[in-house]
């Protein structure tokens, strides 16, 4: 499938992605950062 012109899978995606650890308020913020750094919209990421 590769050459598809398709997005790479969900979870090539998160793995590029920062860990976090700290309480889900915190989590919830840096997820909301990212997602507004990607210029996307969270809960529309499948």
């Amino acid at each position: 499938m590769a050459g598809n012109g398709l997005p790479k899978k969900r979870d090539d995606w998160a793995d590029k992605q920062p860990v976090v650890s700290g309480s889900p308020e915190d989590v919830d913020q840096v997820i909301d950062q990212v997602a507004e750094n990607l210029g996307v919209e969270r809960g529309k990421q499948d």
